[in-house]
């Protein structure tokens, strides 16, 4: 659509949810479990870089208030979703969407500059192994989201010559790592530094932020 339109995704991963329509790649991890809760922050990230700017909803399988007197079943009782932990990385995505202000708003997809932006055995119907990017028209500001299980790409059609600053953020702790100087070569193209404690391929899931340093 041209121009682009923000979307909003109002059926996320569902945490805690055992249902078919919620597994991805075919997974039904335990109710809060590490795995359960990296899914519902990957559709987070995933939704809102692909688009989604208009803001996520979280959803856990107590979406209907199984509540006293009632049978726990497929939707735990209230009190027990009160408990997962994957509501808490929500404040996460809004710090690191919101740390440059109103600047968000000016985003537009840029997937197809993350080459690559899929690892060679990533899932097509699963949340491992791809990478998302929002960037401004000017090129001056850009957002990434690296799922678990992602290979390290370069980064295409920045401004020539540029040196830009960049640093990961941590989407479970929401903590930022340090600042980087990156400089862009004469065809727009960023090389990135590796995944922070590990390589080119990611054992968790990363955010990232570029900024021109002006």
């Amino acid at each position: 659509m041209e121009p682009q339109y923000p979307v909003i995704n109002f059926e996320p991963y569902y945490t805690g949810w055992d249902h078919e329509i919620n597994m991805p790649g075919g997974e039904r991890p335990p109710a809060n479990s590490d795995r359960d809760n990296y899914f519902a922050r990957a559709q987070m990230y995933g939704s809102v870089l692909s688009g989604g700017l208009s803001g996520h909803v979280h959803g856990t399988a107590a979406y209907d208030i199984t509540t006293t007197g009632e049978p726990e079943g497929a939707r735990p009782h209230i009190w027990g979703a009160f408990k997962y932990e994957s509501a808490n990385y929500m404040r996460h995505l809004e710090a690191f969407m919101l740390s440059e202000g109103d600047d968000y708003q000016q985003l537009e997809l840029a997937r197809t500059d993350v080459h690559p932006h899929t690892a060679p055995d990533a899932p097509k119907d699963g949340l491992d192994g791809w990478s998302y990017m929002m960037r401004t028209p000017e090129a001056d500001l850009a957002f990434l989201y690296f799922e678990n299980e992602s290979v390290l790409p370069s980064l295409h059609n920045f401004n020539p010559d540029t040196e830009y600053i960049f640093q990961w953020y941590d989407p479970i702790t929401g903590d930022w790592k340090q600042k980087l100087s990156l400089t862009s070569d004469a065809e727009g193209t960023l090389i990135l530094p590796h995944f922070p404690g590990e390589g080119e391929r990611s054992s968790t899931d990363w955010a990232a932020k570029i900024v021109a340093d002006n």
